[in-house]
């Protein structure tokens, strides 16, 4: 399986039960950042409103490091709001 099919399936069997945590707003495919700076790797974007520091975060609130082995990456995107069409 390629990696890509991988993080797919990874994101279609995981994708409710992260938009379910508390701040997720998105979950999509994408490139792992590490001290900000992008890395050629895949991973699982999980989009939050805002980062809190996991010593703020109760456990069962936490975005896990992995899910079926695909690194997750947490993304502060802010409030997101649809805009009408032009």
């Amino acid at each position: 399986m390629s990696e890509h099919a991988q993080v797919k399936r990874a994101q279609v069997r995981h994708q409710a039960t992260l938009l379910a945590l508390p701040n997720v707003i998105g979950v999509g495919i994408g490139l792992k950042a590490v001290g900000g700076r992008r890395t050629e790797r895949l991973c699982l974007s999980v989009l939050v409103q805002r980062k809190v520091p996991r010593a703020a975060l109760e456990a069962k609130a936490l975005v896990p490091a992995d899910v079926e082995g695909v690194p997750t990456d947490v993304i502060e995107v802010g409030d997101v709001r649809a805009l009408a069409a032009r």
